[in-house]
């Protein structure tokens, strides 16, 4: 498995290299560090050299500590330093690389009464067409048990685009409760959205029909993120942040995401 992990080198960053290191423990992986610095046109060319320097510096201390962090697991860790485009470098990565798995800070503490998503992990997310965990700043790894994914009545389901959960092995075994939101009658087992499931079988499926998301408060939430250990989306469905989990209904005004968050894409 090949795992692109990208880095500013803040702590949100950190914790989500952490978290994916963690959760894939007993895997074989070969992760890869990207860091991109960016140049300041207005400085001097000796500025940016010193600031150059000082970044694959700190980029090479940061693989060192990694590797340490890994000697008792299969991973491979290496770095990689870039002053291109990120989002041009991280395609070009996705396919020299065959990634499997994008991994990135989801937002920051100073953002998480505001959004779900921090403003380079939307764009990425956008942009990119790879499978991405991104994990909240203060998240700790926890087992994954249950996976909440919600959707809503407007995407189109099939099976490719749950692949990533039928061949990822430390997702097996667990429980993934499928939230329909809507206000059109529970789909039936011969539904297209109940048969896209149909190849999970080394998950626990069930599913529910979710009404009347406004009416939700603070305790429901608060609630949510104690019985779940992961939100599962579509990227084709992201829109589904701003109905379920956006600061409107407020849900982020007393009660910020504490999930990870896994983006499939096809």
């Amino acid at each position: 498995m090949n795992v692109l992990l990208l880095s500013d080198f803040s702590e949100v960053a950190i914790n989500a290299t952490h978290y994916a290191m963690d959760l894939l423990r007993e895997e074989k992986v070969s992760f890869i560090l990207l860091n991109i610095y960016v140049p300041d046109p207005d400085a001097s060319e000796e500025e940016k050299e010193r600031k150059r320097t000082a970044t694959k510096a700190r980029l090479q201390e940061r693989v060192d500590k990694l590797r340490e962090r890994s000697l008792d697991r299969p991973h491979c860790v290496n770095g990689h330093y870039s002053e291109d485009n990120l989002i041009n470098t991280t395609r070009d990565f996705l396919v020299k690389n065959k990634i499997d798995l994008l991994v990135m800070g989801a937002v920051g503490k100073d953002m998480r009464h505001a959004t779900i998503l921090g403003d380079h992990t939307f764009e990425i997310i956008s942009k990119i067409k790879c499978n991405i965990l991104a994990v909240p700043e203060d998240v700790q790894f926890r087992e994954i048990q249950r996976i909440l994914m919600p959707i809503d009545t407007s995407v189109s389901l099939h099976s490719k685009n749950l692949q990533f959960l039928k061949e990822s092995n430390f997702l097996h075994n667990t429980q993934l409760s499928v939230w329909e939101l809507g206000n059109t009658k529970a789909p039936d087992k011969n539904s297209l959205k109940i048969s896209a499931f149909e190849n999970l079988d080394q998950m626990q499926i069930d599913f529910f029909k979710l009404n009347d998301v406004e009416s939700y408060d603070k305790s429901i939430w608060m609630e949510v993120q104690k019985k779940f250990d992961v939100i599962s989306l579509l990227a084709k469905n992201i829109q589904i942040c701003s109905h379920l989990m956006h600061s409107k209904h407020g849900f982020y005004l007393t009660a910020p995401n504490r999930l990870p968050i896994f983006v499939l894409h096809d």
